[in-house]
């Protein structure tokens, strides 16, 4: 019987090893968890000259990674900032591609015509992309030159009286902030409608007639501004439409927007453009003021980072054209020599285009272009124009400057 039992336990401890080992052996032993896969996946192309032999691939694959970086990064330049430092961000973020992409995966590589083609999937960390834009933007930012703004706002859309403008000045850097900040101000004025009274006051009925009120506006207040506040001037003339949407259960708003700018002391026209923006809200005053707020920094960001911002670098950079005018000039020639030959050694960024005279009127004009305020070039010009021409506050001689 003892041998009997020894031999039913030598059993059991036998088949229980088996078991135990068989159940340990279902365990890898070099078991890995999968990783987090951190970003946003982007598949993309990369191409390269396919002259270059077998790293004609490798050089593919690294400009697909670099498309996927400047694709994230791209997008982030946009929604941030509404200046021109594209270009200087891009590069900044260009140089730190391999911090921003992981797990890139080849998806097919192939030729076509003279180009070696590398498609690939990675993930791009966006968190990482936000933060140096960021960063990128605030370091240029500090060192380049940007225009200020000022923004007169008709929230009942009554062009012409001037009483019913607000106004806010801010650089261009504080778009968004600057300008949610005073629509809410505007939009107090709207809150006090009901729905069917703001169908009637606001009234889309943009016209001829319209536009060319809207542009004598700009260019009156353009003209009456001071340059020390503002660069440019911007009027915009805000129509909301608000209308009960039964199906929704909401009100919707329809507004209509239209923006000019024109140049601080000139009045000059330089960009304009009218849209329609709708949004639903629960009340007549909610659904008007989200249709404005996104109307009015979606259309102020595309003109300023189109058109204003290409006028003011070019003004910035190549100056502008000033007429002067002297009059009671009796000896053109010779005042003529001496003020040419005075402004190039004074300041080598003058410099006079044309000039003609008046001999009837004796009234002497001279178109210079100068990077700078007609008040700052009144100032540099005020001593050798009165040597030059002899000019006295008391007497008979006087000069005018202003932009042409």
């Amino acid at each position: 019987m003892l041998s009997k039992l020894m031999v039913l336990i030598l059993c059991s401890l036998f088949i229980t090893g088996c078991v135990t080992t068989q159940e340990k052996t279902k365990i890898p032993i070099n078991h890995k968890p999968i990783p987090k896969l951190i970003g946003i996946p982007v598949q993309i192309e990369g191409v390269a000259a396919l002259d270059k032999g077998e790293k004609c691939y490798a050089e593919a694959k690294s400009n697909a990674v670099r498309n996927a970086v400047e694709k994230i990064s791209g997008a982030e330049i946009k929604s941030i900032t509404n200046v021109e430092l594209g270009e200087l961000v891009k590069d900044t973020i260009s140089s730190k591609v391999s911090g921003y992409a992981t797990h890139i995966q080849i998806l097919q590589r192939y030729s076509k015509d003279d180009l070696c083609v590398v498609e690939i999937k990675t993930y791009i960390n966006d968190i990482k992309v936000k933060r140096d834009v960021a960063d990128a933007v605030a370091q240029y930012a500090e060192n380049i030159k940007l225009p200020t703004v000022t923004l007169v706002a008709a929230i009942k859309g009554e062009t012409g009286l001037p009483k019913n403008f607000a106004r806010v000045h801010f650089s261009v850097n504080d778009l968004k902030l600057k300008l949610n900040a005073a629509l809410k101000k505007y939009i107090k004025s709207v809150k006090k409608y009901e729905a069917s009274d703001i169908n009637e006051l606001f009234a889309h009925s943009k016209n001829k007639t319209e536009d060319r009120q809207l542009t004598e506006v700009v260019q009156e207040i353009a003209k009456s501004t001071s340059p020390s506040a503002s660069d440019y001037v911007v009027v915009a003339i805000v129509k909301p439409n608000v209308r009960l949407d039964r199906h929704r259960g909401a009100y919707r708003a329809n507004t209509t927007i239209a923006i000019e700018i024109a140049q601080v002391g000139i009045g000059g026209i330089v960009a304009g453009d009218a849209r329609s923006y709708e949004e639903y809200g629960d009340s007549p005053s909610t659904a008007a003021e989200k249709s404005i707020d996104t109307g009015m920094i979606t259309l102020m960001s595309d003109l300023m980072r189109t058109q204003v911002l290409a006028d003011f670098k070019n003004k910035d950079e190549n100056g502008i054209d000033y007429a002067i005018r002297v009059s009671s000039v009796r000896n053109y020639s010779q005042h003529v020599r001496s003020l040419k030959k005075s402004i190039k050694s004074m300041d080598k960024t003058m410099d006079v285009n044309t000039s003609r005279y008046d001999k009837k009127r004796k009234i002497a004009t001279f178109i210079l272009r100068y990077k700078g305020s007609s008040e700052e070039l009144d100032e540099a010009l005020a001593d050798e124009l009165e040597r030059s021409f002899n000019v006295e506050e008391s007497g008979s001689n006087s000069f005018e400057i202003t932009p042409k």
